[in-house]
């Protein structure tokens, strides 16, 4: 549409909104001090390319710094850009004087962004998956070195759902946040990923599943309905690692156990008793020699079993050999006959 002078018009703007030479003014009380919409992104960016290069000299050199570098370079975006994106996709300038948060040329946006509820679900999702299994599988061992490979996996799965929580949050917030008004309805809509997701997590984590996950890989039966003093440790690294697993159970569970688990079919176990023991080298080779003559088994203790892990058999117990696939090294089931106790080991190398 022309002006009256026959110049074509320019772009129409809110009827609220009047340009400020040199600055921007509020389109609901028309004040001029107003706050520049946030460059977190670019700052976040901006820092990461900083510390990659530090990273990788730090690698190539072995430095100590490298797992404080790993982690500001690697695990710190995996958290704080999504919310720098999350900043970019929904940022407004906003007024000092009344709060108004708006972009130029557009109407003022009457529902703030819920930064407390997106918040609070990065909180619930750090938690449930990074953090909270890391310190029940450390509380769990008594602070034994902990799953290396689990603990990273639990730190990039919690970074993924906040991604994906993100695009979800700002997918709902542009479709709803001129209608939706209830601040107790957005609470819902935005932690519900943290709550659901993060408990699903969680849950896999327990010793119970970790322990059933064990099992299937070892072909071995399901834990027995019976089945208490459950306890699971895990170690590893990218090439090698252990898992130990330790149940009792009522007798006739234990022996049910043995004869449904697959791996085991067809085998002799091989018996201890108070004949045949398996004792720790007590580093005097004579006297070490003379109990392998008498028919006891020695072996060397090592510091990556855990003290909860039976390696000392002075009465009735059995024990059978397993291998699951992908595991280099057997492993082994040990039946304690007189308590009642199974202890599983699985060996990767």
């Amino acid at each position: 549409m022309d002006n009256e002078d026959g110049g074509a018009r320019g772009p129409e703007r809110s009827p609220e909104f009047v340009a400020v030479p040199g600055g921007l003014q509020c389109p609901q009380c028309g004040s001029t001090r107003v706050r520049s919409r946030n460059r977190a992104l670019s700052r976040n960016v901006v820092a990461l390319l900083a510390v990659g290069p530090l990273l990788v000299l730090a690698f190539a050199f072995e430095s100590c710094i490298f797992g404080l570098l790993w982690f500001v370079a690697v695990v710190l975006p995996a958290f704080t850009l999504p919310v720098s994106v999350c900043v970019a996709a929904v940022g407004r300038h906003r007024c000092r004087d009344c709060g108004c948060r708006f972009l130029p040329g557009r109407e003022a946006e009457r529902v703030p962004f819920p930064w407390c509820s997106c918040g609070l679900n990065i909180a619930l999702l750090v938690v449930l998956c990074a953090i909270g299994p890391i310190v029940m599988r450390w509380w769990d061992n008594w602070g034994r070195a902990s799953h290396t490979m689990a603990d990273t996996n639990g730190i990039f799965t919690a970074g993924f759902l906040v991604w994906a929580s993100l695009v979800y949050q700002i997918a709902i917030y542009k479709g709803l946040g001129r209608r939706l008004r209830s601040r107790f309805v957005w609470l819902v809509l935005f932690i519900w990923p943290g709550i659901v997701l993060g408990s699903s997590v969680f849950s896999i984590s327990t010793p119970s599943a970790r322990a059933e996950a064990l099992l299937s890989r070892a072909r071995l039966a399901p834990l027995p309905a019976s089945a208490t003093g459950i306890r699971v440790y895990e170690w590893s690294s990218p090439f090698s690692g252990e898992e130990f697993l330790r149940f009792a159970a009522e007798p006739n569970d234990v022996e049910k156990f043995l004869r449904e688990s697959p791996a085991l079919q067809g085998q002799e176990p091989e018996h201890f008793s108070a004949e045949r023991m398996r004792l720790p080298t007590s580093g005097n080779p004579e006297k070490d020699w003379e109990s392998q003559v008498a028919g006891h088994e020695t072996y060397v203790p090592r510091p990556t079993i855990p003290d909860w892990y039976k390696q000392k058999i002075t009465g009735p117990a059995r024990r059978y050999i397993v291998q699951p696939e992908r595991y280099q090294y057997p492993g082994h089931v040990l039946v304690d006959d007189e308590e009642h106790v199974v202890y599983i080991y699985l060996i990767f190398s």
